[in-house]
């Protein structure tokens, strides 16, 4: 198959609607992002030099908060996250938007890092939010809720810098697809898959032969009854490594069938639908659809259509779409920017400070004169704090013994 691929790109800007509170937003990175037919949603990320010129050096600066901006009607707003970690920050984590679920959808929020403290925070040291207990929020009554997950023994280790896929399947489930990340703290990098399956909130660890190499920042795309996974890093090879070390995927592209549970050789461009694998059928065949061990009876009622077998069509958001054209060519974009960002992070990393002199940022009920001036002003933002280093990696472990890792939510402690 030849594809005569023509990519024609222009610069367009547009009204932010509601200029005020738009002017006053700064410009976090490494945060939590998910969008749904009418909202952009942003959570947490930080702040640095290399995102805002009013910060100098090494300062990063977590910021708390879920930004939001409706598509329609062109409003921004900030809701509160200190329901979901103690000072309201995540970084690094990943949202998961599921359609069919409550009056108007729910975001699930999984793994990541939060701060500990005012001071800062950095990959080894800061508490990894865990997968054993989901933090859902309710778009509708914009509450947060909490969910116990099963089956510890298949739950993904604490880590950042993963990509997950989403998909509704056709008998009233929903399955989550988690791969690769990185756990600095104990220098571990993660080759592995794992699926979430809703509303059993059932982990299940996908045994087989992996690609044998950890990565970490790429990007997963769901097509039909596939994942295909752009760009990302193997740091267990070193800082330097990892950015000049060929990617053994042909054409740097993986591309993973989510029914089979296997590696292809290839992009299928004819792939099925997407339908849940044999062994989450076998469970819910098993055990039902209604099995769960509610911690919360809202969050039952939240799941109570997918609470039966029946089979459905999913709505227009988790539905099966066709690739067209221009969405490899932005995926192919995608990568190239992608690499090129790694490739300033690398450096930021190589000549980082041993020694830093962090500043004391104010919390909302201290004297905000210390601040900038544009974060002492900033109306959307909630909480900065600093900052993030993640070490060059010679000597490293791919396993290590489990270790039990402090839980992340509010509703976890």
């Amino acid at each position: 198959m030849t594809t005569d691929l023509t990519c024609n790109l222009q610069k367009a800007s547009a009204d932010p609607g509601d200029a005020r509170s738009f002017h006053k937003l700064t410009r976090p990175s490494v945060g939590l992002v998910a969008a749904t037919n009418t909202t952009g949603y942003y959570l947490g990320g930080d702040v640095s030099s290399f995102s805002d010129s009013d910060l100098d050096g090494d300062q990063r600066i977590p910021i708390s908060g879920l930004i939001s901006y409706n598509w329609e009607s062109k409003q921004w707003k900030n809701d509160s996250t200190f329901e979901y970690t103690p000072l309201g920050t995540a970084i690094h984590g990943k949202i998961q938007h599921l359609p069919d679920f409550g009056t108007q959808g729910v975001l699930l929020m999984l793994g990541g890092i939060r701060s500990s403290d005012r001071e800062g925070w950095d990959f080894s040291s800061s508490p990894y939010l865990d997968f054993t207990n989901l933090t859902i929020y309710d778009i509708a009554t914009k509450s947060w809720h909490w969910q116990r997950t099963s089956a510890s023994w298949d739950t993904p280790d604490p880590r950042v810098t993963f990509c997950i896929v989403g998909a509704a399947s056709l008998n009233n489930t929903f399955e989550i697809f988690l791969y690769g990340g990185i756990d600095q703290s104990r220098a571990r990098f993660f080759d592995d898959i794992h699926v979430l399956s809703l509303p059993a909130s059932r982990w299940f660890r996908i045994s087989l032969n992996t690609t044998g190499i950890p990565r970490s920042s790429h990007s997963c795309n769901r097509v039909a009854n596939q994942m295909v996974v752009v760009g990302g890093y193997d740091l267990s090879k070193g800082g330097n490594t990892s950015l000049t070390d060929s990617d053994p995927w042909l054409n740097g592209l993986g591309v993973f069938d989510l029914t089979d549970l296997k590696w292809k050789s290839s992009y299928n461009a004819s792939a099925s639908a997407y339908d849940s694998p044999q062994m989450v059928k076998d469970w819910y065949n098993e055990n039902g659809h209604d099995s769960t061990d509610w911690q919360d009876p809202e969050v039952r009622s939240m799941f109570s259509s997918a609470l039966t077998s029946n089979t459905t069509t999913p709505s227009p958001d988790s539905a099966d779409h066709t690739i067209s054209t221009g969405a490899i060519v932005g995926a192919v974009v995608g990568g190239v920017a992608g690499i090129a960002i790694l490739v300033g992070f690398a450096f930021f990393v190589i000549r980082r400070r041993r020694q830093r002199n962090v500043k004391n940022w104010a919390s909302p009920t201290q004297d905000k004169s210390a601040l900038p001036e544009k974060f002492a002003e900033n109306e959307l933002s909630e909480l900065p704090i600093p900052e993030t280093e993640i070490g060059d990696s010679a000597d490293v472990v791919h396993e290590l013994p489990e270790e039990t890792r402090e839980s992340g939510g509010r509703g976890r402690e």
